[in-house]
């Protein structure tokens, strides 16, 4: 006997959950920056610290990925006429980031990388990941886009 899909929640309890989650990840990310900008300032005896929350974070990351690839990937593909073109641009960037988690992760824990080259690294990350945040909040989370009804905001009749 076959199993029914479990539910999808509906899509503001999806936007409200991914932008919960940003808030947690910018609050990382806001600590990693300064565990970076302190170890590049020569606090060199927190430079293990940086290493290991910078693997963190890649874990964390990863896990929020997959989290809206379930819950925003498979409904943004129908809900409007540029679903389509926004579930690839979320696709393409997802790809891009778990690239660029997976070097900072390989960065953290090599021994060739030291004090300075991954403290800059890692400040590059975080502003990276922010923008990246940011872009997201606009093009795919906005409460006009992920709505429980299925009314079509602005559209005139007749």
């Amino acid at each position: 006997m076959m199993q029914e899909p479990e539910p999808l929640p509906p899509l503001s309890q999806v936007r409200t959950q991914i932008l919960a989650q940003h808030v947690g990840l910018r609050r990382r990310l806001a600590q990693l920056d300064e565990l970076a900008a302190a170890v590049l300032a020569g606090q060199t005896e927190l430079l293990m610290e940086l290493r290991r929350q910078t693997v963190d974070l890649e874990l964390t990351l990863l896990a929020h990925l997959a989290f809206e690839e379930k819950h925003l990937l498979p409904r943004l593909v129908g809900i409007d006429a540029w679903g389509g073109v926004r579930a690839a641009a979320m696709q393409a960037d997802h790809a891009r980031q778990r690239q660029v988690l997976s070097e900072a992760g390989d960065n953290a824990t090599s021994a060739a990388q030291g004090p300075e080259a991954l403290g800059k690294m890692v400040r590059a990350l975080v502003a990276d990941l922010l923008a990246d945040m940011d872009r997201e909040e606009k093009d795919l989370l906005s409460p006009d886009l992920l709505r429980d009804d299925i009314v079509v905001i602005d559209q005139s009749d007749g």
